[in-house]
């Protein structure tokens, strides 16, 4: 999923102006659409630590924010790991 730069700063900014708004509704975040396995789909509608609202502004920005600084860590650790293996294949042939 790709998400650019003013949309993640738009979410940003609206969620500093109306945090607990609502932004996906419980029907798209529940337990039967998220899970096939019966039993799983059980165990986390019992847990009691599992949140049962509506994702609010603030929530979302915040997984936005944290999935996009993941891809660019994955990105930097992809790029060494790569560096290391150039290095490593050079210092074979010397």
């Amino acid at each position: 999923m790709f998400v650019l730069f003013w949309q993640r700063h738009a979410l940003r900014l609206a969620a500093c102006f109306a945090p607990t708004l609502a932004a996906i509704p419980s029907s798209a975040t529940s337990a039967r659409r998220q899970y096939r396995d019966p039993e799983r789909r059980e165990e986390c509608e019992v847990d009691e630590l599992t949140y049962k609202g509506k994702l609010r502004l603030a929530s979302a920005s915040t997984c936005l924010e944290l999935a996009a600084r993941t891809c660019v860590l994955e990105a930097i650790n992809i790029y060494h790991t790569i560096a290391l293996m150039s290095t490593s294949t050079r210092s074979s042939y010397t």
